[in-house]
């Protein structure tokens, strides 16, 4: 896993965006120089650099796609597996008799099924929120600015105005 780790398969470089930088940056090059390339005939060349430096962001998603499917695939296990479990010892409780009726089992099972689905859909939304963490760190940074302008309470204020207000040749800066 550390192998995995160094190698920039998870954490900050998840983003594919950085993967696929040097593939973009080659086509970049290649429409760039479109004469020179056509004229060499490299289109051939071009396409072979623009495969290579694929092979990165390729095996990256490959990674990240086996260890998704598997974290998702044990989690989906437990939950499964408790439910399981939480059956057989209901059926046991019931078969001796322990001072549990059917609708009272009936309906622990319920609550803890539809508790541990909701449980497990809010985990499943922790990527998209660690993402989407810095975009609303923004919004609340620019909803907290304090304004440079000065405003005091001082005036005159007219009572009550009648009419309609009209703003012409106004800017804003």
């Amino acid at each position: 896993m550390q192998q995995i780790w160094n190698a920039g398969f998870l954490g900050p470089s998840w983003d594919m965006k950085g993967a696929h930088k040097s593939a973009r940056r080659v086509l970049e090059d290649a429409v760039a120089n479109m004469h020179t390339v056509i004229s060499f005939s490299g289109g051939g060349k071009v396409l072979d650099l623009y495969h290579q430096e694929l092979k990165r962001p390729l095996r990256q998603s490959l990674v990240r796609g086996q260890v998704c499917g598997i974290a998702f695939g044990t989690s989906q296990f437990f939950l499964f597996a408790c439910n399981a479990f939480l059956l057989w010892y209901g059926s046991l409780t019931l078969r001796r008799q322990h001072g549990t009726s059917f609708p009272n089992f009936l309906k622990a099972f319920l609550v803890f099924t539809f508790t541990t689905f909701a449980l497990v859909e809010a985990f499943g939304l922790g990527p998209s929120v660690v993402k989407r963490r810095k975009s609303v760190a923004s919004v609340f940074n620019i909803i907290d600015r304090q304004s440079k302008m000065e405003t005091d309470d001082v005036g005159l204020k007219p009572p009550h105005i009648l009419g309609r207000i009209e703003f012409r040749d106004v800017d804003f800066r």
